[in-house]
């Protein structure tokens, strides 16, 4: 069986539809939500599985950190077939009356002019960095009626988590930024780019410009993790 090359998907054979997070052990998280789920393995920290919930199946998948890795993914997800990808990730809120726990449906992403893994792609040129409109208003309406507190707006992605300058998080959300994750740009970039649906769901972890020192670890994430995921599933049943 044709596999991909650095994470080791089979291709043609895994479901379309794809949700994916950075940390490989959020998949635990949400695996007592399926009603079965088979393990594709882990290879270079890079974790798949492929699982039922319903009628419905859905891989899931882990991206590791950063657009340059989790490009990697993006892409040899699409190699192997899937059509729809959803990310379920966590970023840092950046308006005072965003607290962590509270959940954002990436409506746009913003990058800096040099320095962030889409420029490899879009060189000089300003690449489309937006949802499926469909998809990503289907998912913020289903997690509003299932009673998520859920945000629509515009996030940043940086490649960088520790080069930031201080009083980056204080800028960007004078530009009108809710939110600063490290993911959904090239995500969405690509969406574009390689012809596949895209929505990216992010979990606030922390908030950057509140004085406060609040940070939500997996943990303390479980129960709105699994919610939110379950959501994001019984929405991919009916999308194609």
């Amino acid at each position: 069986m044709d596999k991909t090359l650095h994470i080791g998907i089979p291709i043609g054979v895994v479901p379309s539809k794809a949700v994916v997070m950075g940390d490989p052990d959020r998949i635990d998280i949400v695996l007592e939500l399926m009603d079965s789920w088979s393990d594709l393995g882990l290879r270079r920290g890079y974790r798949g599985v492929v699982a039922k919930i319903g009628t419905n199946m859905i891989g899931i998948y882990s991206h590791g950190i950063g657009g340059p890795s989790a490009s990697i993914v993006f892409e040899e997800l699409v190699k192997a077939g899937v059509k729809i990808i959803v990310r379920l990730g966590t970023c840092g809120g950046l308006r005072e009356d965003i607290r962590p726990g509270t959940v954002i449906v990436a409506t746009a992403s913003g990058v800096r002019k040099t320095g962030c893994s889409t420029n490899m792609y879009a060189g000089d040129n300003t690449p489309p960095m937006a949802p499926d409109p469909l998809l990503a208003s289907r998912i913020y309406e289903s997690l509003k009626a299932n009673g998520v507190n859920v945000l629509l707006g515009p996030v940043f992605t940086s490649d960088a988590f520790y080069a930031e300058a201080p009083g980056l998080a204080r800028e960007l959300a004078g530009l009108g930024y809710i939110g600063v994750d490290m993911e959904t740009a090239i995500l969405y970039y690509l969406s574009w780019m390689r012809s596949y649906r895209a929505a990216s769901v992010l979990v606030v972890s922390n908030n950057l410009v509140a004085n406060t020192d609040e940070y939500l670890s997996n943990q303390d994430m479980i129960d709105t993790i699994r919610k939110v995921f379950k959501t994001i599933a019984e929405t991919l049943t009916g999308e194609k």
